[in-house]
């Protein structure tokens, strides 16, 4: 009878530390979720920060280095697509010569498609309502 009462009041602490781990990973999900509305929150603020100082309406020594920062990141970025553009226009050696001369010579659909501001003439992404450069507002 003693073994019983010891093996019941083991499980029953095993369960009730279960349960436990059970709500303490339901809060831990709940604060998981909080805190991606607070960084979800925190980046619109940080853009709306920026598109400011672009405009020179926002004046900040933090906020200007983190600005030339991420303009710099921009600029790498831009860098990487250029040089994906020129990865995927690339052509197996053999190919035809005049066809690889006349995809050369014509601007890639991802060329065309590419829009640019018209305050500052950086290019910007697709859907952008402003551009990230200079802050100006961008049209449909």
């Amino acid at each position: 009878m003693k073994l019983w009462s010891s093996v019941r009041g083991q499980a029953e602490k095993m369960a009730f530390e279960a349960e436990k781990m059970v709500r303490v990973k339901k809060e831990e999900a709940a604060m998981g979720e909080v805190r991606n509305q607070l960084q979800a929150k925190q980046l619109s603020l940080g853009e709306v920060a920026l598109g400011l100082f672009r405009s020179a309406a926002l004046a900040n020594p933090e906020i200007a280095a983190l600005a030339e920062e991420i303009a710099g990141l921009e600029a790498k970025i831009t860098e990487h697509e250029a040089r994906i553009a020129a990865i995927r226009a690339e052509q197996p050696k053999g190919a035809e010569e005049a066809e690889g001369q006349a995809q050369a010579a014509a601007p890639s659909a991802e060329a065309q498609a590419r829009k640019f501001c018209p305050n500052c003439g950086k290019p910007v992404p697709p859907g952008a309502a402003f551009c990230a450069e200079c802050g100006a507002k961008l049209g449909a």
